[in-house]
């Protein structure tokens, strides 16, 4: 052995390829039984790691903009109307209520999703405004993902859990409740835009503004029977969540995992092989 080490030592100045082949014909056998550890790693981390599950749905948001309404209105009364509206609602999409904490932590609470996905241990002696704080935490980075596209403006949602059934079950409890919150949303906005519409139509004695507000209160009124009866408000579901079988699981990945563990225990032989010839050119100086 320490003969073949001098060896390869000596043709460090040759090919790299040499001193490769006549590395692993020295160390095959060393090699051989890392692999086999990385490969029984991985086989162990296959066993012991929880199956994930996605669940996936595509919706089209629906445009419930009044500002979009009233670009061919007369501009004083959009004025009018925008200061009687909260600006800031105007410029929070439905896309962004989605992903905000408010949300998610009312889809937490309401649904009694504390203790499942909260990453801590049930603790008396914490909050459970903590609890929840860290629950909404590891939702929207392990289990809650929402995107949209750009050109289409479809918005697809993926919800990830280690229950195909329970993954489902979310996704079409948050389409629910998004819905839902817009809906009751839109008939608070729309009932207080009527109020300031029909007191301002009562004090403007101008033909064509009372024109404009009369056409402003119907989109208002029509916007409201929309929000009373439709119950996909907010988004309509094009694709509703699926339900992925037992055997499609997303993770972990049994041969990505497989390759990883072998690459592992390749990388751990070279590391092995190195560490062994600089400790016996040491031993012999």
């Amino acid at each position: 052995m320490n003969d073949s080490i001098e060896d390869i030592s000596e043709q460090y100045s040759d090919s790299f390829f040499i001193v490769i082949i006549s590395m692993v014909k020295i160390y095959w056998k060393s090699i051989l039984c890392f692999c086999l550890l990385g490969i029984i790693g991985a086989v162990v981390y296959l066993v012991v790691t929880p199956k994930t599950y996605i669940s996936k749905a595509v919706l089209n948001p629906n445009a419930t903009d009044m500002s979009s309404q009233m670009g061919g209105q007369n501009s004083q009364l959009s004025l009018l109307l925008a200061g009687n509206t909260d600006g800031a609602s105007l410029n929070i999409t439905i896309l962004e209520q989605f992903k905000s904490r408010k949300f998610l932590s009312n889809f937490i609470k309401n649904n009694n999703l504390i203790s499942i996905i909260n990453p801590l241990k049930p603790d008396s002696k914490i909050a459970e405004s903590e609890q929840l704080w860290y629950a909404v935490n590891f939702f929207k980075k392990n289990t809650f993902r929402v995107s949209q596209d750009a050109k289409s403006g479809l918005v697809t949602l993926f919800i990830e859990w280690t229950s195909p059934k329970i993954a489902y079950e979310w996704g079409t409890l948050l389409i629910k409740q998004v819905n839902e919150e817009a809906r009751e949303k839109a008939i608070v906005d729309s009932n207080e835009k009527l109020i300031f519409l029909k007191s301002e139509a009562q004090n403007i004695k101008v033909m064509d503004t009372q024109i404009a507000l009369a056409s402003l209160i119907e989109d208002e009124l029509r916007k409201l029977t929309m929000a009373r009866t439709q119950s996909n408000f907010a988004y309509e579901i094009i694709d509703t969540p699926s339900h992925p079988p037992a055997s499609s699981h997303n993770w972990p990945s049994k041969s990505l995992v497989l390759i990883l563990g072998f690459i592992g225990g390749i990388l751990a032989a070279m590391t092995f092989i190195i560490l062994h010839l600089n400790f016996t050119k040491l031993m012999k100086n």
